[in-house]
């Protein structure tokens, strides 16, 4: 709708209604913890879909020195990081409602006034460049069931992490900060350096011989981008409910247009193949939903011999029996050839979990070189003086966290067990 003097009286999301039900979204309250280069683009992702109910969290103002990285104009330098959130979002849709916060959550009123908001949010995101902070948002998290996603970006920039935490089905972000080891790579480089004269003033910053203390710490707009739009993808999933639960399990039962929406916004779906009549036995592992009845069948080819799991396209023999696999993508055999037929059926199987499925993606933008290092006999580290190729551009990682069983925080009590 325009006004009479050409501007925009609300987002005319016409271009995006069958994405998502911006009407849906009316009375949805986003909390944004960090307006950084991080956190701004994210805000911007959002409310660009259609978020309209905001409460913005920054204790900073716009500095020279952010211009590189953030989207604010030059203009707005010395303004509070919330208040140019709220002028961006205003501008875009002037029906949106937004409170500021321009307190340091850590202790005293503002956390305080920080646990208030986030008992009154929807949604947490957290794009603050320091761990306190994003330890504080995540128990606050939990205390309140709110449903969390955090962005962090790796030290030099050459990528980052998006972490989703739902109260019913994933761990807390402490859960991911103890796994962290295994499934993303920032722990893998957290003491490197990059093979770059730029290091060289890095790592003087780190032992305080450079002013000032953040040089290094984050990396180029773009690469700072895709973070913030996995971001924006994972808060997407929370608003939009797009996650294994009871509207998605009512939408199998009966297929079409409510089940492809009820879709549109999962971060994986529980098959690989939909539809109402049974498809051909597919050569490898899948998972097929029969619409007619919401019921899901697995095809898992099997060794004709032992019955064991096998791979038509890359075993030639069972791996447990040993016997060769007749017809499989590399049988060379004659029709006289002995050995065995590969099996596959639909089997019915359970109902998939309740829950988004993935909550991590760890993604890497660009190049990353380090430090060769061998480890000495007294077990400390010794550099090679050599330098190795550690990481390759545009590599994601996926990953699931469950509770850690003995997570002070977020694994169940006793109470909560039935």
């Amino acid at each position: 709708m325009r006004q009479e003097d050409g501007g925009l009286h609300v987002l005319n999301a016409d271009r995006i209604a069958h994405l998502v039900d911006v009407d849906g979204l009316r009375d949805t309250h986003v909390l944004c913890l960090g307006l950084g280069s991080l956190g701004f683009p994210v805000l911007q992702h959002l409310a660009m879909s259609g978020v309209r109910r905001w409460t913005l969290i920054d204790r900073e103002a716009l500095e020279p020195e952010n211009l590189v990285k953030h989207p604010a104009m030059r203009a707005q330098l010395g303004e509070q990081k919330t208040a140019i959130g709220e002028a961006w979002i205003l501008d875009r849709n002037p029906a949106a409602q937004i409170d500021r916060l321009d307190v340091d959550v850590t202790h005293g009123d503002g956390r305080a006034a920080f646990e208030a908001a986030v008992a009154a949010a929807n949604l947490l995101i957290v794009t603050t460049d320091n761990r306190q902070s994003r330890l504080v948002a995540s128990r606050t998290a939990v205390q309140h069931g709110t449903p969390m996603v955090v962005g962090t970006v790796f030290r030099t920039g050459f990528g980052g992490d998006a972490y989703l935490y739902d109260a019913a089905s994933t761990g807390c972000y402490e859960c991911f900060l103890a796994d962290s080891e295994h499934v993303t790579v920032a722990r893998a480089v957290a003491d490197a350096k990059a093979a770059a004269e730029v290091e060289d003033v890095l790592q003087n910053a780190r032992y305080g011989r450079v002013p000032d203390p953040k040089y290094g710490l984050s990396g180029l707009a773009s690469d700072i981008g895709a973070v913030a739009s996995l971001v924006a993808r994972f808060a997407m999933a929370v608003l939009m409910d797009g996650a294994v639960n009871e509207t998605l399990q009512n939408a199998m039962q009966h297929g079409g247009p409510a089940l492809s929406q009820a879709e549109l916004h999962m971060l994986r779906v529980p098959y690989d193949l939909k539809g109402p009549h049974r498809p051909d036995e597919p050569s490898t592992r899948t998972v097929w939903l029969d619409t007619s009845d919401g019921q899901r069948y697995g095809a898992q080819p099997l060794c004709g011999g032992c019955r064991s799991r096998v791979d038509p396209l890359e075993d030639r023999f069972c791996s447990w029996c040993g016997e060769r696999l007749l017809g499989v993508e590399h049988d060379e055999g004659g029709p006289d050839q002995e050995g065995v037929e590969v099996l596959s059926a639909w089997r019915p199987i359970p109902p998939a979990p309740h829950g988004h499925g993935i909550n991590h993606v760890s993604v890497i933008t660009r190049r990353h070189l380090i430090d060769d290092a061998t480890m000495g006999h007294n077990g400390t580290t010794v550099e090679t003086g050599n330098v190795r190729l550690a990481l390759q551009p545009f590599e994601m990682r996926t990953s699931s966290i469950a509770p850690g069983t003995d997570c002070p925080w977020c694994a169940p009590s006793e109470e909560d067990e039935p």
